[in-house]
Order: structure tokens, then sequence, then C-alpha cells
């Protein structure tokens, strides 16, 4: 699992719109450095990193917190897995997005 130091040498993070953009891309990708990383799954936006898939919101918590969420998080944006911090608070139940428990 990456670290919050090791996401911050890869990833830049703008914390106001919640998108990552390459610093430091996979060798193979060196064309993407200063675009916006992750590729759109069904329903949240992944990124790859040392061949790991994350999903952005999850990235977005460890960037701003310094680890991942210990429990799942839900959505308040509109987009799921949309990057920003307040894309997943504590106390919102899984499943149903922007339900408080």
């Amino acid at each position: 699992m990456i670290s919050q130091e090791e996401l911050m040498t890869i990833l830049d993070y703008n914390a106001q719109t919640g998108v990552f953009t390459w610093k430091k891309p996979p060798k193979e990708h060196a064309r993407l450095s200063g675009k916006e990383a992750g590729t759109r799954s069904t329903k949240y936006i992944l990124i790859r990193i040392n061949n790991n898939k994350y999903k952005a919101h999850r990235l977005a918590w460890l960037a701003i917190y310094g680890e991942f969420p210990s429990d799942e998080i839900d959505h308040i944006a509109e987009v799921s897995g949309a990057g920003t911090a307040s894309a997943g608070l504590p106390g919102y139940a899984a499943g149903g997005n922007g339900e408080r428990k």
C-alpha cells in the first residue's frame, strides 16, 4: 500500500478541485507529466500507481489525513470517486450517498 509521502512525490493533489495530476508518471507514460491522473471506471475514478489501482477519493483522504480511511467512505459529491476531501466524510453510510448514519 502506498504511503502519503510516496503519493505526494508521484502525484500533485488540488484539494479545491479534487484533481490529481502526475508529477512523476510511470516511465512508460512519461508524456503524462503534468496531466490529470486517473481513468473513470463504471462508478469511480481509478489511479494506477506501482501496478496497484486506487480509488481517487481514497487517495484524496490519504493526501489530506496521512492514512487511508479505516472504513468505507461515502460520497457527497455528485461524481462517485470525485477526489475532494469532502467526497468522503466520516459518519456517512456506505451505499447511501449523502445519507448520515
